[in-house]
């Protein structure tokens, strides 16, 4: 479990008997809108007003930028945008909800498409 802080990311772990306990406090470079498990320590972050839309962190706090993703080279604001990591295909989901499209990509290869529908809600 996370918790967002103006240029740091708080994790948390969570007892049997749902007993939050501050883990580790890292900082970094940017602010955070989500964040999602890559592998071993290493998380996959969507930041705030950062042209570096999509990076990794560890819980050191070593930052890292994932390259030659087909994503809008933009800043979002709060709830404009979010990505996950998705393990079984090794591949990166992107959402941006001003243009209402989804972009799934390789982490490794950068190749991926773009699903546009109006009518997908909540991205």
């Amino acid at each position: 479990m996370f918790l967002f802080k103006r240029n740091s990311i708080a994790i948390l772990s969570v007892s049997a008997g749902s007993t939050l306990t501050l883990s580790n406090t890292v900082t970094t470079s940017f602010n955070c809108s989500s964040i999602s498990h890559m592998h071993d320590d290493t998380f996959l972050v969507c930041t705030l007003e950062d042209r570096r839309t999509v990076r990794t962190i560890d819980t050191h706090g070593n930052e890292g930028d994932i390259e030659h993703l087909p994503i809008p080279d933009k800043t979002y604001t709060v709830g404009k945008s979010a990505c996950c990591y998705i393990p079984s295909s090794q591949a990166i989901a992107f959402s941006d909800q001003e243009q209402d499209t989804v972009y799934i990509c390789g982490k490794m290869s950068g190749k991926g498409h773009e699903t546009i529908d109006a009518k997908i809600p909540g991205l």
